[in-house]
């Protein structure tokens, strides 16, 4: 990366840490044991899908929004 360029051009770089291997096998070793609980804020029907991502996209949710068939 030209770091340059990156300043010149204004460009934004977003990124994701996905853990460490030991951390990976960690969680995978967790999921398998079904001690893993997920936080479920909403629960709605699929046909809200949109109202769903209305609420992602103001950021008024806390954990998953699932949509239900």
């Amino acid at each position: 990366m030209n770091l340059q360029e990156i300043y010149r051009k204004e460009i934004t770089a977003f990124g994701a840490y996905g853990g460490t291997p030991e951390e990976i096998r960690r969680v995978l070793r967790l999921a398998e044991e079904k001690r893993l609980r997920p936080v479920i804020d909403t629960v709605m029907p699929l046909r809200d899908a949109v109202l769903a991502h209305e609420r992602m996209e103001k950021a008024e949710h806390f954990g998953k929004i699932v949509l239900a068939p």
